[in-house]
């Protein structure tokens, strides 16, 4: 049987809608830069579009609102809004071969959403309201089955505090999925959240912020961390992987753990800085520095285990692609890269220091090696073509 008010007619009548939809360019629209969400950054004249990587294209038309996100010229992304007398009445959106349509009710609520993949109906979700808050939601197959509920539990207030799901096929009194919430005074506390055999705790501080995360696997403590942070930007988060069943109380030395992993951020909350300890000893360390755009220029990456010292050193172009690289080994270089334009690259190879052979590629085909001693070149080997016609 089909679900009570099922919206099977205003279903089809959107998507009757999209199919006799005029096509964009015959209505009067604006042009706006972009981003790869579909902000509206600024307006822009049409004849500007292809300076920008994302531009979003938008239908001058509020009762049928047609926008079109373009990511180089190519539609990655098509929203159709249907207002009455100012009231949005369904929305849909197509991206990635998949079309989800959502109608509202009178009140603005969320009363339905159909989902579709390639034009074939995959899943109805129906939201069920009492008193104004929302009390479940239910999922529907192709074959109009009831498949699994979402419960939720507020306060008077609409405040969330609990998610569970059922499903009618499996009558277990504990739920497949349960979420939950806690606040105080100054906002939320905690939360809970649980996926089957995992299960994940996170603690906020009194300005809302998460300060602790948990994750059990079959009741286990597997991952335990700790967010510090300057002002409301993250700079450190510490990952602790606890031994035991039961995970470390909440030390502020983070050298009390053995197994830990370091994380430091800049003020744009990119990551500078990353330490592994196993056993309490640096593994593993990879340091990042950024340019005034926020593109990578320098990363260094070291390695260390007993009686071995390695490092890494990368380094960027303004396009973000590696110009050079290099390796060193216990403190002495041991190889570099220097990657030039048309897919020329130079590596020069070092033994005890000292230059001892030089390598020249084109299009990662070996063109050129030069054979260093005393910092002279004594033989040249050409590959490709022959000498005279590379000199």
């Amino acid at each position: 049987m089909r679900p009570a008010g099922l919206p099977l007619f205003s279903t089809i009548f959107s998507l009757m809608f999209l199919a006799v939809l005029l096509p964009l360019e015959s209505q009067t629209i604006r042009y706006y830069q972009s981003n790869s969400v579909g902000s509206r950054i600024q307006e822009i004249p049409p004849e500007n579009r292809g300076e920008y990587d994302y531009v979003l294209a938008v239908s001058d038309d509020p009762r049928e609102e047609e926008t079109r996100l373009l990511e180089k010229g190519e539609e990655i992304k098509r929203t159709l809004r249907i207002r009455t007398a100012g009231r949005l009445v369904s929305e849909t959106v197509v991206q990635d071969n998949q079309r989800r349509i959502t109608e509202f009710r009178s009140d603005g609520r969320i009363d339905s959403v159909s989902l579709y993949r390639e034009e074939t109906f995959e899943e109805l979700l129906r939201y069920r309201y009492v008193e104004g808050r929302l009390e479940k939601i239910e999922s529907y197959s192709k074959g109009e089955q009831l498949q699994y509920v979402d419960n939720f539990l507020t306060t008077t207030e609409g405040r969330l505090i609990r998610t569970a799901r059922s499903e009618p096929d499996k009558p277990s009194p504990v739920p497949e999925r349960v979420s939950s919430y806690r606040f105080g005074s100054a906002g939320q506390i905690s939360e809970y959240h649980r996926r089957g055999e995992a299960e994940y705790e996170y603690r906020y501080s009194p300005g809302g912020l998460p300060v602790e995360r948990r994750t059990y696997r079959g009741g286990r403590l597997s991952e335990l961390s700790f967010q510090h942070y300057r002002g409301r930007s993250l700079i450190e988060e510490i990952l602790v992987y606890p031994e035991g069943d039961a995970g470390p109380p909440f030390k502020a030395d983070s050298e009390s753990y053995p197994h830990r992993r370091e994380i430091r951020y800049n003020k744009s909350g990119e990551e500078v800085l990353n330490r592994l300890y196993e056993e309490g000893i640096l593994v593993k360390e990879v340091v990042s520095a950024y340019d005034g755009q926020d593109k990578a220029l320098l990363t260094e990456k070291r390695v260390r285990t007993p009686g071995l010292r390695e490092r890494y050193v990368y380094r960027y172009n303004d396009d973000a692609e590696k110009s050079y690289d290099a390796y060193y080994r216990n403190g002495r270089l041991v190889k570099e890269r220097e990657y030039a334009d048309a897919g020329r690259v130079v590596e020069r190879l070092y033994r005890e220091g000292n230059l001892s052979l030089i390598v020249t590629y084109q299009n990662e085909q070996k063109e050129k090696v030069e054979i260093i001693r005393n910092g002279a070149v004594v033989r040249t080997d050409y590959f490709g073509t022959d000498r005279e016609g590379r000199e």
